[in-house]
């Protein structure tokens, strides 16, 4: 307690205190001040500052308005009410009290300063740079301050004001990282990138664990061209930061760059999962060609396009994405529109910044270049340069075939493309000493000799083997006088291209703050006029060795301009330029995607598409609008020109371009030119793929490869057409005939690979899809479908390794984290199946398969809050059928978890109508004809006279045992509980039996008598038992538990006249309901449809009724019910009936260690519960057409 006179001396020791950092005796000292005197209004004040900075800003608040009650005009109490309530996000209050701060005392620096940093908070950046000048101005020394300053001047595109406060700053103190960055920041916008990477490589040292810093320099060691140094810093920062989404855009930019499109596209996606509105992740994946083309993901982007909420930079790139995705789809006018969206908001942000180009700002220097470069100053300057010939110089418009002449000539061995270098630029502003052009007389003669002899040597470091070096910086157009005088030797390759194609192009490219005239199709137009003028100067006037390549003819003549431009070179010629798009190589140009394509021809043209939308570049051009469409100036191109390769060429356009009707009609033009040549047959052929008419392009392309029976390109569109058809025998043969001309092929690998699985012979599919992996084992696309491939075969076990190998290579890729989750579901690895399948969920929110993965091993409750989006998927028919049908199978068992029957009934039964209408697509649908024809036929054939006559025909083993009844009514659970005695071994479902009867009927069939013969089926039986007994040589007992085995119990009475049945029974109301609540794969089309499950279950009862009265075979019946009642008692009544003595490990059969690819694979590995007993009553009115179907084996009641 003080007394009333000591408050003062005791206020200044605790301001002394506090200011010394002795923050604990200070706030003692404020709290005790207050305790003798509660209303001193200096000591609320201050106490109130420091909880402010101890982070307790409602404390702080309450006492400094304390203060204020206490005394309003209190200066220093409103400022630092002013900084609480800016922490708080109250910026109107703390804008008026910072106000009124100021205006109380003009003097006092932070109350300037938080007026002024509110104001930046609230974007009002004009007005924010006054008060914080005057801050500053105050207290020169506070660093803070400069920050503040240094950002409003940043945002206000004064950009030298803004470096000039942040190294203010940096004097001050020169560890701040954030302050490095952000001046970093502005020396790249001042083109300075290697003082930038020195402040970021300073920033790194001060905070190595910083991502921002990491970011930083990944971005001005991309804008240098140091790609390989720019992955490692953005890799670096998503390190650090996994959830740092501008670390993963430079990646992806990067990886494009470097070709590695499939790890761009993950970093998108990784993006998109941490700011699904990105749009510069949706700019980076339409780039590449992954963009999504459906309804979501276009009103997405519009939606960002539009929102004035959003930075800029997203808004644009989502322009610009939504562009390229209209454009891919023929959607011309939306394209258009996007584009000039996109490219308005940019005009109207750099008219902002004082940075709109100046269609004048070109002239004045081509008249200067017209005035200096004449042969008298060649002559006058022959002497300046470097006379190596190392230098090639790719020039032009950007967009006219730059970067694919470079890429051409970089495929050569004895070429290096070294992208768009910036080092000339730089070596002449060194020479002009500055900005402004001088004459090159003018410059220092040694200098320039020292200047080109250290760029020849810049450029031999690149690849020190290189007959030649390319710089294809297409404005190095501007300088082709500079490099006459300073590399007299050098090449040079002038690039032209339609101008409407390439203003066009360069209108629909976000060049950032680049080629500042592409924003704007007039000022296209002034460009490309500027640089034909200067390109016909050049070529009258330069004493170089020059050429001109047209991008049309070098597209229309690729190997012939090809061999010209090597030649042009002086070097031999090399067939790899003509596989350019496989040369491996870093690309930083617009172009980085298409030049790692094949050749195309589609974007010659193109122009045509927008004709309307771009009267006004046609007028600039001075060229004159001739057709009233695209369309008709095409088709006019027919006439001009109506020979077999015209027309193939436009066909093939056309089809490139998705107008698959018109492809067609072109197609057949060009057969009927030609039709013994199969390109115009291929072609056809791939357009009524593209029309939805396989069978159609299945005759045509028979047709190519009669014609070409050597054409892989033949041959593999006709096994696309046949998978596509479905005839998938003939599709798998046409496949492996490709394979024989190309043995390595992946894709091929890959596709018969596909289509074995989908023929049910994923193990024959296991041999392809090794050899694909050991080819391209970097691609995690191979891995993947090996994985579930070996799934499909029930080998989960192996499945595994593959499917962590794609993982390893692609960690977020949801489709792979998806099928890892239901290997380990499989092997009863619930946990880390979850695991898996809640991660994919974090990359792709919408991947249904993984909700259902997640429900179906117990884990309904963490997927409630996804209902309605799991709702509108399977009611959007914009979704993909597969994504609607999970989304439905989900959504049944996550409303039957919620006891909302009702709705998990009508779920279910609009995701079993979409199965339906799937399989009927595919020729498949439910024949209750059918399956009463074959057990009527069964019964016919399989009489007790039939079944003793050929008791001796097979292998009088007892090891087999098969389970069968229908499916959900127990099989999965019996057979755990039989394979967890350590004599039996449960090999789960096969078609091992199925297999072996079509064989034996083959060969009956091949014999011409049309019946099995005691030879053939003891060899049958023989084989399957060697097959059993390979997977386990010391079981006593193998189980074959495949359910519809139901079917073939004669033909096993014949093979095995000792195996064991065990039939498995349910209450069929039971059977029925589990079976619809189930998303079984191919095979099971009657478990979609009530009535069809009640029909088919009818016919089964009646055959199983023919079995117990004529089979001579064990038989035992295991009532569901029954069992779960009585575990102990119908477990020891199974291991007696196999003829085996007890083993209580029967009891804990949730534990045994097995594969289960069956639909009960989680509730076999739980302990027994009765739940599932009596389940159909939840759902009985909807029962009445299955209770009816059933003729009368069940009833609507208990």
């Amino acid at each position: 307690m003080y007394p009333s006179s000591s408050i003062d001396a005791a206020l200044d020791r605790a301001i002394e205190q506090h200011q010394a950092g002795d923050v604990a005796a200070a706030e003692a000292a404020y709290r005790a001040i207050l305790q003798a005197s509660p209303d001193e209004p200096d000591a609320l004040n201050l106490l109130g500052l420091l909880l402010q900075d101890r982070g307790q800003l409602d404390d702080a608040i309450a006492l400094i308005e304390r203060a204020l009650e206490l005394d309003a005009d209190f200066p220093e109490a409103l400022t630092n009410l002013a900084r609480a309530k800016h922490a708080i996000g109250a910026f109107e209050a703390a804008l008026a009290c910072a106000s009124r701060a100021a205006e109380l005392d003009p003097a006092l620096a932070e109350a300037h300063h938080q007026y002024g940093r509110t104001l930046l908070d609230l974007m009002r950046d004009t007005e924010a740079l006054a008060p914080l000048e005057k801050a500053v101005e105050l207290a020169p020394g506070s660093a803070d301050h400069l920050v503040a300053l240094g950002t409003a001047r940043l945002r206000l595109h004064d950009v030298k004001g803004a470096v000039d406060a942040y190294e203010a700053v940096l004097r001050l103190d020169p560890d701040r990282a954030e302050v490095r960055v952000n001046l970093a920041a502005c020396l790249l916008k001042l083109d300075q990138p290697h003082a930038a990477i020195a402040h970021q490589q300073y920033a790194i040292k001060v905070a190595p664990d910083d991502p921002v810093c990491h970011a930083a320099l990944a971005a001005s060691l991309r804008a240098l061209g140091d790609i390989p140094g720019s992955v490692a810093a953005s890799l670096h920062a998503a390190t650090l930061a996994p959830d740092y989404p501008e670390a993963w855009l430079l990646l992806g930019a990067n990886r494009i760059s470097l070709g590695q499109f499939n790890e761009a596209e993950t970093c998108f996606r990784t993006v998109l999962a941490l700011v699904p509105n990105s749009g510069g992740a949706r700019a980076g994946l339409a780039a590449i060609g992954r963009a999504g083309h459906d309804q979501a993901e276009i009103d997405t982007l519009s939606a960002r396009l539009h929102d004035a909420s959003a930075s800029h930079f997203d808004r644009i790139s989502a322009g610009f994405a939504l562009g390229a995705i209209f454009d891919r789809e023929a959607r011309y006018d939306d394209a258009f529109a996007a584009y000039k969206a996109a490219n308005d908001l940019v005009l109207t942000i750099r008219q902002a910044e004082g940075l709109r180009w100046n269609v004048d700002s070109a002239d004045p220097y081509f008249a200067w270049a017209a005035q200096t470069f004449t042969p008298d100053l060649f002559a006058a300057g022959k002497n300046l340069g470097n006379p190596s010939d190392v230098p090639v110089f790719v020039v032009g418009m950007p967009r006219s075939g730059t970067t694919l002449v470079e890429q051409v000539l970089a495929s050569h061995p004895h070429v290096h493309g070294a992208g768009e270098l910036r080092l000339l630029p730089e070596l002449l502003a060194t020479l002009d000493g500055g900005p402004a052009h001088r004459s090159p007389l003018q410059w220092d003669a040694d200098a320039a000799r020292t200047l080109a002899q250290a760029h020849i040597d810049r450029l031999t470091a690149y690849d020190p083997d290189a007959a030649r070096v390319v710089d294809k910086l297409p404005d190095n157009i501007l300088a082709l006088g500079h490099i006459a005088l300073l590399f007299p030797n050098a090449k040079v390759i002038i690039c032209r291209r339609d101008p409407r194609d390439v203003c066009l192009s360069s209108y629909f490219q976000y060049f950032g703050d680049g080629n500042a005239w592409s924003y704007d199709l007039e000022a296209c137009a002034t460009r490309a006029t500027q640089i034909d003028t200067l390109t016909e100067l050049w070529l009258s006037t330069l004493p170089l060795s020059i050429t001109v390549v047209s991008y049309e003819k070098l597209v229309d003549h690729f190997e012939a301009e090809s061999r010209r431009l090597i030649a042009f070179l002086g070097l031999g010629w090399d067939p790899a330029c003509l596989d350019f798009h496989k040369h491996d190589r870093i690309v930083l140009t617009a172009s980085h995607w298409q030049v790692r394509q094949p050749l195309y021809k589609t974007s010659a043209g193109r122009w045509q598409n927008y004709r309307q939308h771009i009267g006004r570049l046609l007028a600039a051009l001075g060229l004159p609008d001739d057709a009233p469409d695209g369309s008709a100036t095409v088709d006019k191109s027919i006439s001009a020109e109506p020979t077999y390769t015209g027309l193939v060429g436009f066909a093939r356009a056309l089809l490139q371009a998705n107008i698959s009707d018109r492809a067609t009609q072109a197609a057949h033009r060009a057969i009927d030119a030609n039709p013994q040549d199969p390109a115009g047959h291929v072609i056809l052929g791939v357009a009524l793929m593209q029309s939805g008419k396989p069978e159609e392009a299945v005759t045509s392309l028979r047709e190519a490869v009669r014609l070409a029976p050597e054409s892989t390109d033949a041959q593999a569109n006709l096994a696309s057409a046949l998978s596509r058809s479905g005839d998938l025998p003939a599709a798998a043969q046409a496949w492996r005939d490709t394979l024989r001309l190309r043995p390595d092929d992946v894709t091929s690998l890959i596709s018969l690979g596909i289509i074995l699985v989908e023929q049910k012979l994923a193990g024959e599919a296991v041999v392809p899809l090794r050899q694909a992996v050991a080819i391209d084992p970097d691609n995690p696309e191979t891995h993947h479908i090996l994985s579930v491939a070996l799934l499909n075969d029930q080998q989960a076990a192996e499945a595994e390794v593959p499917a962590r190998a794609a993982l390893a290579i692609a960690p977020e890729n949801s489709k792979y984290l998806i099928v890892l989750g239901e290997i380990l579901t499989a092997r009863g690895r619930f946990e880390e199946a979850a695991s898996a399948l809640r991660a994919a969920l974090v990359h792709n929110p919408s991947a249904t398969r993984a909700h259902f993965g997640l429900a179906r091993i117990g884990k309904p409750s963490e997927l409630m809050q996804d209902i309605p989006k799991l709702q509108h998927i399977l009611a959007d028919p914009a979704e993909s059928i597969f994504d609607r049908i999970d989304a439905g199978f989900a959504l049944a068992r996550l409303f039957q978890s919620a006891k909302d029957y009702d709705a998990a009934f009508e779920t279910c039964e609009a995701a079993g109508k979409l199965v339906i209408g799937r399989l009927r697509d595919k020729g498949v649908s439910f024949d209750l004809e059918r399956v009463q024809r074959e057990v009527n036929q069964l019964i016919a054939l399989f009489t007790p006279e039939k079944l003793a006559n050929t008791r001796t025909w097979g292998n009088p083993s007892d090891v087999p045992v098969f389970i069968v009844g229908m499916p959900r009514s127990g099989t999965t659970l019996t057979e755990q509980i039989v394979a967890s005695h350590p004599r039996v071994y449960g090999r789960g479902e096969t078609k091992a039996v199925v297999d072996a009867i079509e064989a034996l009927n083959k060969a009956a069939a091949d014999s011409g008598t049309g019946v099995w013969t005691a030879t053939n089926v003891r060899s049958a039986a023989d084989s399957l038992l060697r097959q059993m007994q390979a997977l386990d040589a010391n079981a006593l007992r193998i189980v074959d538990k495949l359910p519809d085995n139901l079917l073939n119990l004669g033909h096993i009475a014949m093979l095995f006249p000792r195996a064991r049945i065990i039939f498995c029974r349910r209450d069929l109301r039971d059977v029925a309901i589990s079976c619809f609540f189930e998303n079984f794969s191919d095979g099971v089309e009657w478990s979609f449809d009530l009535t069809d499950i009640g029909a088919r279950a009818y016919q089964m009862e009646r055959l199983f009724v023919h079995w117990k009265h004529v089979l001579p075979l064990p038989m035992l019946e295991v009532q569901y019910e029954e069992l779960v009642a009585d575990l102990e008692g119908q477990s020891r009544r199974l291991i007696d009936f196999l003829g085996l003595e007890w083993d209580p490990a029967c009891l804990a059969f949730h534990k045994t260690d097995r594969q289960i690819m069956t639909a009960s694979h989680w509730q076999v590995r739980q302990p027994l519960y009765a739940s599932s007993v009596g389940r159909w009553r939840a759902y009985r009115k909807h029962l009445g057409p299955m209770i009816a179907a059933m003729r009368g084996l069940v009833a609507d009641a208990d």
